[in-house]
């Protein structure tokens, strides 16, 4: 037992610290070391963009080398006033984070932690299987979880209504949701929204919307920032982590109403976002053409990988994001182990409930076709 652990608040004893993806680096130390060798190393665990960032990143960034004994813009005015103009908003309505994972942990430290909240308790809600980093706010904050079941790894907003009482403070959803690829149709979450309390802060994580609107089925949606205006209880999320390529730099953004954005403002950490993230989010941005280009080829990395999967007559959750969530059942670690030893990390689900599920990131051409000639040796 950690001594130190009676000294902080008492949820966070029940933390656990965030499992990522394993990296490369450290699967190539475990092969080195077994001198185990094999024909590639391809990570398709942690939902990144394969095809990398903008081409046009490189020689940003090179133009700020020389800049580097300076501290950043803390308030990323020129990326904001990008940022603004791309999604036709007003830029005081922004706030930058070093990753949306920052934003979120603001979002709850603001709204589920202060001293008045303390006397009357406060809880944060959030699916069953939703992005993990929501029950890890929760415990850092000592906020208690209300956690929502799903039916068939499906969310019911209905049953988030029915929770809902007093000690209610944050409901997060993610849409698409990870690590499912599990995806509310925008009528209904509207809905929703509409009928939750005005005191009760609504968090809509859209990390993976850039994907969502190369869907055919979802093209002409209406574009959930519109909704701040009607709602101002609703912050939404993104990030530069996922299509734009920019995992390593760490920049995520909430859209939310300007006195919600100010009040963050207020509590953010002084030059949260480094110079070089805000550079490359700012060129990221006006390179919409390696978008799109991203946008089809996860369509067609995604088509290419289901119909692999329907032929081996392997279950999958369907999917809005970049990443497909696989029904191994028994055979899960096996095949997880598997891949290890071909060097195909993909991300096993047993701490979202999901031991029998592994999670794959849609890589590159190469990786698919690795993937599957992998796959191809399991029965």
């Amino acid at each position: 037992m950690n001594r130190f652990l009676r000294l902080t608040h008492a949820s966070i004893s029940k933390m656990q610290a965030y499992k990522a993806g394993k990296p490369i680096t450290q699967l190539l130390a475990e092969h080195q070391a077994t001198k185990h060798r094999c024909s590639r190393v391809i990570k398709l665990a942690s939902n990144e963009n394969l095809l990398g960032p903008s081409p046009q990143i490189s020689s940003a960034l090179a133009n700020q080398l020389n800049a580097l004994f300076y501290y950043p813009d803390m308030d990323g005015l020129a990326l904001k006033e990008k940022l603004a103009e791309h999604l036709q908003c007003s830029s005081n309505m922004l706030v930058l984070g070093n990753g949306s994972n920052d934003v979120l942990e603001l979002i709850a430290r603001v709204f589920a932690s202060c001293a008045e909240i303390d006397r009357l308790g406060s809880c944060i809600m959030f699916a069953q299987q939703a992005f993990i980093v929501y029950k890890l706010v929760a415990q850092a904050m000592g906020a208690e979880q209300q956690i929502i079941k799903t039916c068939n790894f499906r969310r019911d907003l209905s049953a988030y209504l029915e929770a809902i009482h007093h000690k209610t403070r944050l409901i997060f959803i993610d849409n698409p949701n990870n690590p499912t690829g599990d995806y509310i149709p925008l009528p209904v979450l509207k809905d929703f929204i509409a009928q939750v309390p005005k005191q009760i802060i609504v968090v809509l994580d859209e990390a993976y919307k850039e994907y969502v609107a190369a869907n055919p089925a979802t093209q002409g949606d209406e574009d959930t920032l519109q909704w701040l205006a009607q709602y101002p209880n609703l912050i939404i999320t993104r990030t530069f982590s996922k299509i734009y390529g920019l995992a390593a730099l760490r920049i995520g953004y909430a859209l939310c109403h300007p006195e919600i954005a100010d009040i963050l403002n207020r509590v953010r950490q002084p030059f949260n976002v480094n110079a070089l993230a805000l550079e490359a989010a700012k060129t990221a941005l006006a390179d919409q053409q390696h978008i799109r280009l991203s946008q089809q080829h996860n369509q067609r990395m995604k088509e290419q990988l289901e119909q692999y999967l329907q032929k081996k007559d392997w279950h999958y959750l369907p999917s809005q994001a970049n990443f497909l969530t696989v029904h191994f059942g028994e055979q899960t670690e096996t095949v997880y182990q598997y891949l290890l030893s071909q060097g195909v990390i993909v991300r096993p689900l047993a701490n979202y409930a999901m031991p029998e599920y592994l999670r794959i990131t849609l890589g590159t051409e190469a990786d698919n076709a690795y993937l599957m000639q992998c796959l191809s040796h399991i029965s």
